[in-house]
C-alpha cells in the first residue's frame, strides 16, 4: 500500500522555486494557525502546573490569618505566650535539644496548630519565644499591672517600628494624645494640613510654661508691691 502523496504546502518549503501570492499568504495563515495552537497548549499546561505548585506552597507553608480583636483576646495570649516561656524554658533546663527545624511544623506554642515559619519552630503569634530571631519584637502598650510587674501586649512586630506599637494600640494611642492635648486647652493640628515642627511645638510649650509661672507671681504678690508697682508706672508716663 502506498503512502498517500504529501501537499507541497505542508513541508517547511514548497518544492518549485516561484509561489503565487495566495499560495504564500496560505501557507503563512497554516503556519500561524500551529504556532498559536501550540503556544495555547504551553499556556495552559504552564496553568495547570502554576496551580499545583500553588496549592503545594499553601499546604507546605500556609499562612494563619492574625486576629486584631480587642484588649480580652489579646491578655489571652498574652497568658498563652507567658505559659508557653515557662514550657520552654523547663525544657531548656531539662536538656532537651533545641533543633531548628524547616518549613512544614506545627508550631511549638502551648496548644498552637498552626504552622511554623520558616526557619523557625513558631508561627507568627509565638515568633517571641525563638530566641534566634532578630526580626521582631513586641509591643510595649501597657494593658494592665500584676503583682509581678506591668502586663504589655507583646503582639509581635517588625523591630524597626517606631514607636514600638501595633497597629491597634498606635491608633489607639493617637486618640489617647489627641483627647489630653484637647482637655489641656491644646488643638491637634488638622489632618488637612502638615504637622507642626518639633522646634515649634517645643517653643510653644515654653511659651505657655512662662505664662503660667508669669500668672502664678503675679498671683502670689502682696498688695503693697502692686500698689508700688501703679505708682511707679503713673510717674513714669
Amino acid at each position: 500500500m502506498s503512502n498517500p502523496p504529501e501537499n507541497p504546502d505542508s513541508g517547511p518549503f514548497n518544492l518549485g522555486d516561484y509561489i503565487t501570492r495566495k499560495e504564500l499568504l496560505t501557507r503563512r495563515a497554516r503556519m500561524f494557525r500551529e504556532l498559536a495552537n501550540i503556544y495555547k497548549e504551553e499556556y495552559w499546561a504552564l496553568m495547570e502546573e502554576i496551580k499545583d505548585k500553588y496549592a503545594e506552597f499553601c499546604w507546605e507553608h500556609g499562612k494563619a490569618t492574625i486576629d486584631d480583636s480587642d484588649e480580652d483576646v489579646e491578655t489571652d495570649k498574652n497568658a498563652e505566650r507567658e505559659n508557653v516561656a515557662v514550657a520552654d524554658g523547663a525544657e531548656k533546663k531539662a536538656g532537651k535539644a533545641v533543633v531548628v527545624t524547616g518549613s512544614g511544623n506545627r508550631c511549638e506554642g502551648y496548644g498552637c496548630e498552626r504552622k511554623a515559619m520558616e526557619l523557625t519552630r513558631y508561627c507568627f503569634d509565638h515568633i517571641l519565644l525563638d530566641e534566634r530571631q532578630v526580626l521582631y519584637k513586641g509591643c510595649k502598650y501597657f494593658l494592665r499591672g500584676s503583682p509581678v510587674g506591668p502586663i504589655l501586649c507583646n503582639k509581635p512586630i517588625l523591630s524597626a517600628t517606631v514607636p514600638s506599637l501595633c497597629t491597634a494600640h498606635k491608633q489607639r494611642t493617637e486618640k489617647h494624645v489627641a483627647k489630653a492635648l484637647k482637655k489641656a486647652g491644646l488643638s491637634s493640628h488638622s489632618a488637612s494640613r502638615s504637622a507642626p515642627q518639633f522646634h515649634v511645638m517645643v517653643a510653644e510649650f515654653v511659651n505657655q510654661i512662662q505664662a503660667k509661672r508669669r500668672a502664678a507671681r503675679e498671683v502670689k504678690k502682696d498688695p503693697c508691691e502692686m500698689n508700688m508697682e501703679d505708682d511707679t508706672t503713673v510717674h513714669i508716663d
